[in-house]
């Protein structure tokens, strides 16, 4: 900016360039705005979506929620089952351990009735 040598003037024209430059500015602020105004719509959006899934998420738990008294009414019964099954192993070693004696009684019975009748 050149001087004119008119103080009036050179006044004037510092306050055009300062006029423009405030201009430039507040549009460069503006334009910065807009971007901040759309990043926080875009922010409440996502916000808003969060939301929804936590919601969503809520729900879920609480429809799931009486299966967890299920589950764990099932881990009671596998247990007695397992308890059930463990008895029931014992005794069918206790049935074939029985079924054993009583074929070696049938066993030495035969063997006896045969000398018996060899005797006769």
């Amino acid at each position: 900016m050149a001087e004119t040598g008119d103080p009036a003037m050179d006044i004037q024209e510092e306050l055009q360039a300062l006029k423009h430059s405030f201009k430039n500015e507040i549009a460069k602020l503006q334009e910065k705005n807009a971007e901040l105004e759309a990043k926080h719509a875009a922010m409440e959006a996502k916000n808003a979506d969060l939301e929804a899934q936590h919601l969503e998420a809520e729900q879920k738990i609480s429809e799931l929620q009486p299966l967890k008294g299920a589950v764990a009414d099932c881990n009671d019964e596998i247990v007695n089952l397992m308890a059930k099954n463990a008895d029931l192993q014992g005794k069918h070693v206790d049935a074939n351990k029985a079924i054993s004696e009583l074929q070696d009684l049938i066993e030495t019975n035969g063997r006896i009735t045969d000398k018996d009748e060899d005797d006769d």
